[in-house]
């Protein structure tokens, strides 16, 4: 269901979801930290989930985390990024076994494309962020009910984040398509195959890295619900 999403022409991106996507983009276009406190700040119940999710045990933080600007400084540009993107799924509202089951979903896919990416290039920071962000975005024509490409338009996401999303290619188009397709195995065993073979991996070690995904992102809803 959640592989075609209900596109509805016309639909409108909720306020609450565009005050969230206004802040990706402040991340995407390196905004000063000020300007994206400030922002989050305009909209109190955001700042207040945010701060609620980034406090749960998935985070890894040691210490509590008690203001926005705190979030920022301890988190990094990135992690928070990353947050916000959960939280879009997790907002309340959403109705709910649907949303848990999407919440779920897309934790998924981009914690295993951030495992695949550590797999594959270890300690290059940049490639997991944005696997995992490629991976996190991937549903959100099905959160939405509006096409990818107008979700894109809101955000200044880089050329690779965009095919990949848009058209299933590029690097980390195709980490998406392996991610997918192990929601479809009775009928993508061969294009597993394929894929694995491409890229290096054995079968064994990608059931490992889908189990430590599958786990954050129980982990994730959880803690989210």
């Amino acid at each position: 269901y959640f592989a075609k999403p209900v596109v509805l022409t016309g639909k409108k991106i909720a306020p609450s979801e565009m005050a969230v996507l206004e802040i990706l983009n402040l991340l995407n276009t390196d905004a000063d930290n000020s300007v994206i406190e400030s922002t989050i700040k305009q909209h109190i119940s955001l700042g207040l989930n945010l701060l609620r999710l980034v406090n749960t045990p998935a985070v890894g933080c040691v210490q509590r985390i008690g203001s926005l600007s705190q979030a920022l400084m301890i988190l990094g540009r990135r992690h928070l990024q990353r947050w916000l993107q959960i939280l879009l799924y997790a907002k309340p509202g959403k109705d709910g076994v649907c949303s848990q089951a999407l919440l779920t979903l897309a934790s998924t896919r981009g914690k295993l494309l951030e495992l695949i990416a550590n797999k594959l290039y270890p300690n290059q920071r940049l490639i997991a962020d944005t696997a995992f962000t490629v991976g996190i975005m991937s549903l959100m024509d099905s959160l939405f009910g509006v096409p990818m490409q107008e979700i894109l338009q809101q955000l200044h996401v880089v050329d690779e984040v965009s095919v990949a999303l848009l058209e299933r290619s590029g690097m980390y188009g195709q980490w998406l398509k392996l991610a997918e397709s192990i929601e479809h195995i009775d009928d993508s065993c061969p294009v597993m195959a394929s894929l694995l073979e491409q890229l290096q991996l054995s079968p064994a070690d990608f059931y490992l890295l889908e189990l430590d995904a599958f786990d954050w992102a129980n982990s994730v809803a959880l803690q989210a619900a």
